[in-house]
């Protein structure tokens, strides 16, 4: 999908920045109720031992969770399309221009 939309498309960074910004939403979108669930469910865990929610630093650990999370799966992103990028530019094996004949 992503070599047909590099073909298909004669400004790259456009499309790099849509599909981009796209993976961020959907990534932030998954990983606010992700980060809060895994944070209550360790409160539970932690038994006597946890601390309260509204504890110091305790948003911000999760904001930075957040962030952390949708970060990554941007460089994720960003690593496929570095992928694909390249395998749009180097010519295919079987193709004829990538083979000498020397007939």
């Amino acid at each position: 999908m992503m070599r047909v939309s590099l073909v298909a498309v004669p400004r790259r960074g456009r499309l790099h920045a849509a599909k981009m910004a796209v993976t961020a939403g959907a990534a932030a979108t998954v990983a606010v109720p992700v980060t809060v669930v895994g944070c209550l469910v360790t409160q539970l865990a932690l038994g006597p031992h946890r601390s309260p929610i509204d504890a110091s630093g305790g948003a911000r650990a999760l904001i930075g969770a957040v962030v952390h999370l949708t970060l990554m799966s941007l460089f994720a992103a960003g690593r496929c399309w570095g992928s694909a990028v390249s395998a749009t530019t180097e010519p295919a094996v079987d193709s004829p221009s990538a083979t000498t004949s020397s007939v």
